[in-house]
């Protein structure tokens, strides 16, 4: 056992910023958990539950989408950290992505499909970075089994990246992540910080619209759902934060959709 927690110690002093390494760990650790329990009773008592948005989505349609937003697969992979997508299993389709009274971002089977991407895929993002801010998303997820949504923001520069993220298959939750760091040193991964939303019997995110927010300042990044607090670390941004909205298929939720869904 001793040697075990040797090994697991020397392997997170390898991989993992010494930021994580301070008083703020074990103090974020119990923050985010009274956060998690704080949503929980809320959704069983179905406090802020209800969410009815105000917005009128001017901004989507005072401007040509090709011209605000990056749609088709050679301009995001331009433009997307690392030059490529991630789980790469798909055909990027602009015709995937549409505005009616809401944008609607889908995902579609290719029964054409060649070099084993078998769906068309809904992805697009801002071409424009913002700094600090808070980053609203009125959302419903879709409820295929295997679907990956992403409701996200990443650096110019490739990082940090700050996720609401949630997988077809989950009835009443959802995945607030933070990436701050590749390590591309052996046997080291993503840095990351990945936290599960759980809800109850009111939280509904595959049936229901509710304003999942991301907050980015200088010292810390924060969470919301419908503006309860869910997640905080104490770590900021320090660079433009392009917002991004996906709708792919990925090795993220272990199943894969079949064709008709």
């Amino acid at each position: 056992k001793n040697k075990s927690m040797r090994i697991s110690y020397k392997f997170y002093k390898h991989c993992f910023n010494k930021i994580w390494f301070n008083e703020h760990l074990m103090m974020n650790a119990i923050k985010n958990l009274f956060y998690k329990v704080r949503f929980f009773i809320y959704s069983l008592i179905n406090y802020k539950m209800d969410y009815k948005s105000t917005h009128t989505f001017d901004l989507f349609y005072d401007y040509d989408l090709t011209y605000m937003w990056n749609t088709s697969e050679d301009n995001i992979v331009k433009s997307y950290p690392h030059g490529e997508l991630p789980e790469y299993k798909y055909k990027v389709k602009e015709e995937n992505v549409s505005i009616k009274d809401k944008i609607y971002v889908s995902v579609t089977y290719n029964k054409d499909y060649t070099e084993k991407k078998r769906f068309n895929a809904g992805v697009f993002h801002s071409k424009k970075g913002y700094k600090y801010g808070l980053f609203n998303y009125y959302a419903m997820f879709p409820k295929t089994e295997g679907i990956w949504s992403g409701l996200w923001t990443f650096g110019v520069n490739g990082l940090p990246e700050v996720d609401f993220e949630h997988c077809g298959q989950w009835r009443r939750k959802v995945a607030a992540t933070f990436h701050w760091g590749y390590v591309y040193k052996p046997n080291c991964k993503k840095q990351t910080k990945n936290n599960t939303i759980t809800g109850a019997k009111y939280f509904k995110p595959r049936t229901k619209y509710y304003m999942y927010s991301i907050e980015t300042t200088p010292y810390e990044t924060n969470w919301y759902i419908n503006g309860i607090k869910v997640k905080t670390v104490d770590m900021g941004v320090d660079n433009d934060q392009r917002f991004m909205v996906t709708c792919v298929v990925g090795d993220y939720c272990y199943t894969t959709p079949r064709a008709g869904e």
